[in-house]
């Protein structure tokens, strides 16, 4: 009896012990992350620019990633002449946070500058682009719990009307307006899907291929910071369709998918 404690014990000591490891050395690790961000902060205000993108994109590599570090990152590259690098990190900034001001301030001074219309801030635009964010198992989860409100909102509208017929008004009233909502989800759902695919050019002159070949015949020189969509896969081929019509293949490493999620990506930029 008293071994079996004994071992007991010594099996509590040592979990807590590896619990208590585990947890400096996450906190460690985010204390050392905060301290390469202010460095990286501290390298922009002083004008080296460089530097603090190769901060900003060492913290993006191992994550998390936040809409202020893409933000950050955005604004060192642009600085540093990395304007598709940097175009596409503002897309992913603007991605996570798509009501930021700041944001969608420098995303349509950088676009105005490359020649090309602002981006829309009105609130369609801002549900779709936040829609596009969710993964199918967020649409999964909402479409549930719309259906539980709906089967909620019949139940108690029953409890409530105590079977009286000046009852079932209501419970058609929210009914429908559940079953709406449903729908209105899914078209969201429908329309921002399409833009998982949405890829910026992060090399300049990128070559635009007839085929995914490298022996295929150049249809065209892509540059850098031009935005599409990308419209299918093979190997290390993405075909894509930038805005403005052209259409063609090209290496995945010319490319930078605003969501990192894109069936199309398998880089985990």
């Amino acid at each position: 009896m008293n071994q079996s404690i004994l071992r007991l014990t010594v099996i509590l000591v040592l979990w807590c012990s590896l619990l208590t490891q585990g947890q400096t050395q996450s906190i460690s690790d985010s204390v050392q992350r905060s301290l390469t961000f202010e460095e990286a902060n501290r390298m922009f205000e002083e004008g080296n620019y460089e530097s603090a993108a190769r901060n900003y994109e060492s913290l993006i590599s191992v994550g998390p990633i936040t809409a202020d570090l893409l933000f950050n990152s955005a604004n060192a590259l642009w600085k540093t002449g990395n304007r598709g690098q940097a175009l596409w990190r503002w897309r992913q900034a603007r991605a996570l946070s798509p009501t930021d001001e700041d944001i969608l301030l420098n995303l349509n001074l950088a676009r105005s500058e490359l020649g090309r219309p602002p981006v829309e801030g009105d609130l369609l635009s801002l549900l779709e682009n936040y829609a596009s964010s969710l993964s199918p198992h967020n649409w999964a989860v909402l479409s549930l719990v719309l259906s539980y409100g709906l089967v909620g909102a019949l139940i108690w509208n029953r409890i409530k009307s105590s079977n009286n017929q000046s009852g079932y008004g209501s419970v058609f009233v929210i009914g429908v307006l559940l079953i709406f909502m449903m729908i209105g989800a899914s078209h969201l759902a429908w329309r921002s899907r399409g833009h998982i695919h949405d890829v910026v050019t992060i090399e300049e002159d990128a070559a635009l291929r007839f085929g995914p070949l490298p022996e295929s015949k150049i249809s065209k020189r892509v540059p850098a910071g031009s935005e599409g969509r990308a419209l299918d896969r093979k190997n290390d081929w993405i075909q894509v369709e930038f805005e403005g019509g052209a259409k063609g293949w090209t290496r995945v490493q010319n490319l930078g998918f605003v969501f990192p999620d894109s069936p199309l990506s398998n880089s985990g930029q």
